[in-house]
């Protein structure tokens, strides 16, 4: 089984709703594939390792990604 990893991090709660509608899209849409949704401050090396796919979900500040 594949894996996607939506990382977020959020001040406003904007970038979090965001990302958990992106998760809830690729549950229905994607058979076969795991959603993983994770705060950015608990996302540990192997989560990256084992993730197949990645999305990042954050402010953007002065033209990169906050957090």
């Amino acid at each position: 089984m594949r894996t996607l990893l939506i990382v977020w991090w959020s001040s406003t709660g904007a970038a979090r709703a965001l990302a958990e509608s992106a998760a809830s899209a690729a549950r229905q849409s994607a058979s076969g594939v795991r959603v993983r949704c994770v705060r950015c401050d608990q996302v540990q090396a192997v989560d990256l390792i084992e993730a197949d796919g990645l999305l990042f979900a954050c402010p953007e500040m002065l033209g990169s990604m906050a957090g």
